[in-house]
């Protein structure tokens, strides 16, 4: 009986074991699983992230290289504009749009002596080329052809400011670009050039001093030491005067 009771406890056990085995078998199956889950989601999760990022990427720095076209055009012509501007300015005698002013057939050109010393102020003629320079950069931005871009200029504000060999422009153009349905801002550029604006401009101040003077002289030992190139001409009865550096000519009117 003894034998027989100790053969029942080891078959007992045996089968104890092989359930055991069992059991650890479905626990590391099951295991395994969510193991398996678990990478799957977080793989899933990593390419949703990635997808995401490369979303965000793409807009925070691909499209912006769309629109690269309209800040390159924009800047060039701001680049162009510019020094336009500043010959005009100076074959208009510093006005934009002169008020009193000799008709020359290319330009009106702006009196400085009209009984009294009448000249613009740099400052002056700072504001002066902006005007000018403003209607420039609007009508060179308009002939931007590529229809897949919208442009929505919302202010312009420039800021000439002339020194002895260059000049300095700063420009806030608040702008809207639309493209592929995303919309993007464009506001402050800038450009300097060389120029010899200031140097001519005072040997053109000079001459004024001289006339305010002696109205009714005209100084030409004044005029050969100034160290530029001075003509003059009759033109209705007035003076005209052409003060040329490098690259300004100065022009400007004597009403006598």
């Amino acid at each position: 009986m003894s034998k027989k009771f100790n053969n029942k406890i080891y078959i007992h056990n045996s089968v104890n074991k092989n359930m055991k085995r069992g059991q650890v078998t479905h626990f590391i199956i099951a295991g395994l699983i969510i193991i398996i889950a678990i990478v799957l989601v977080l793989f899933a999760r990593s390419e949703y992230l990635k997808n995401l990022y490369e979303e965000q990427r793409t807009k925070l720095v691909g499209l912006p290289a769309d629109i690269k076209p309209i800040e390159d055009y924009v800047q060039e012509c701001i680049d162009l504009s510019a020094p336009i501007a500043k010959d005009v300015i100076a074959l208009q005698g510093g006005y934009a749009y002169p008020n009193e002013s000799i008709d020359i057939a290319i330009a009106n050109v702006a009196y400085w002596y009209d009984k009294k010393d009448i000249s613009p102020s740099i400052n002056i003629i700072e504001n002066q080329m902006s005007i000018y320079f403003k209607d420039l950069v609007e009508n060179c931005i308009k002939g931007f052809n590529d229809t897949n871009y919208i442009i929505n200029i919302k202010g312009f504000n420039s800021k000439f400011t002339i020194k002895e060999n260059d000049i300095f422009v700063a420009v806030n153009m608040p702008m809207e670009i639309n493209y592929k349905d995303i919309t993007f801002e464009l506001d402050k550029f800038n450009t300097r050039f060389k120029s010899d604006f200031l140097n001519v401009y005072e040997a053109a101040r000079t001459i004024v001093l001289s006339i305010e003077e002696n109205p009714d002289v005209i100084d030409v030992t004044l005029l050969s030491n100034l160290g530029y190139d001075v003509n003059y001409f009759e033109f209705d009865e007035e003076i005209v005067y052409v003060v040329s550096g490098e690259d300004t000519d100065v022009y400007f009117a004597n009403r006598f």
